[in-house]
């Protein structure tokens, strides 16, 4: 029996590494078939080194491809990081940023799906495109997905501002959600009973721009200068436009102090002392002669004061002071 052929022994041992560990398939006997009708025999070694260099080829060929393909196949997680309930993040999408102190339960990088509570003011970046001011005690989570940012504000308050043309950004609530693609707006959310911490309602005033506030209760269209609260109660139809729906009301009283540069003035009443704010609009009178700020709001002076409510904050429509002498 003759001896094996080096070189046949070397080609079939490539092509069995190439081919992943398997065998290739045995072609010698047609090989041999085609290349005696084809050169007959002084040509035989020549034609064979050429269909085995074909047949390597070809197999490399194929090889490559696999390689190129492979990691497509094997899955996202290999280029992309997920976690579980999110989409995979988008390759070179900046991760959620904070800036400022912040406290957070459990380990680990603060991302997707943690909460955080602010020790003094802190600042989160989304997305590139969505920034959020957190006030000191705001408790706040990092929720959505690559340009469909969401933030859960549970409590406290927050100022968001939003760069339009990269991606949408929402303020979720226990009662409402507000959706923006850029603006400007603040978000509060308070208890309104003392005895019940559970019992919250979200406040919103619009800054700059259009945002669409929705809840259990329907969904309100806000622009620039606009304010809401969400009902109070779960059998109230809508929410209450602060700017449309408070009723003015009245106090009456003795000026306990003044800040002439924030335009305020404290009436000291029985039940506990009240801040008014002053503007533009404000009617002020002294000895019923109308007058200014400076000159009719002092301390000590009487005054009756009428208002409307926004937020916290009470807005001073008429000031009525007289004098200690009268």
């Amino acid at each position: 029996m003759p001896l094996p052929d080096p070189n046949d022994q070397l080609i079939d041992r490539m092509l069995t590494e190439i081919l992943g560990g398997e065998r290739p398939p045995d072609l010698s006997g047609w090989i041999l078939r085609r290349a005696s009708e084809q050169a007959g025999r002084r040509h035989l070694h020549w034609w064979i080194g050429g269909i085995a260099a074909a047949l390597l080829l070809a197999a490399a060929g194929t090889w490559i491809i696999r390689a190129n393909l492979a990691p497509w196949r094997v899955g996202p997680q290999l280029s992309k990081t997920t976690m579980p309930g999110t989409q995979p993040a988008e390759i070179g999408y900046p991760e959620p940023e904070i800036t400022g102190t912040v406290a957070a339960a459990g380990s680990g990088a603060i991302g997707r799906g943690r909460v955080v509570i602010a020790i003094g003011q802190a600042k989160l970046a989304l997305g590139g495109y969505a920034r959020v001011t957190m006030t000191s005690g705001s408790e706040v989570g990092i929720e959505g997905t690559p340009r469909d940012e969401v933030v859960y504000l549970k409590t406290g308050e927050i100022v968001s501002e939003v760069e339009s043309g990269h991606g949408t950004f929402s303020v979720r609530t226990d009662d409402a959600l507000v959706r923006v693609t850029g603006t400007r707006f603040r978000v509060t959310v308070r208890p309104i009973d003392r005895g019940d911490p559970m019992k919250k309602q979200t406040f919103v005033k619009v800054l700059a721009g259009t945002v669409l506030v929705s809840g259990a209760w329907g969904s309100q269209a806000l622009t620039t200068g606009m304010e809401f609260r969400t009902p109070a109660a779960a059998t109230q139809a809508a929410p209450q436009m602060l700017a449309d729906k408070e009723a003015p009301q009245s106090k009456s009283g003795k000026i306990k102090s003044v800040d002439a540069k924030a335009k305020t003035f404290v009436l000291d009443l029985a039940a506990r002392p009240l801040t008014f704010t002053v503007n533009d609009k404000t009617v002020i009178t002294l000895d019923g002669k109308e007058s200014t700020f400076e000159a009719a709001i002092k301390a000590e002076m009487k005054a009756a004061v009428s208002y409307t409510r926004s937020g916290d904050d009470r807005i001073a429509t008429k000031v009525e002071v007289t004098s200690a002498k009268k």
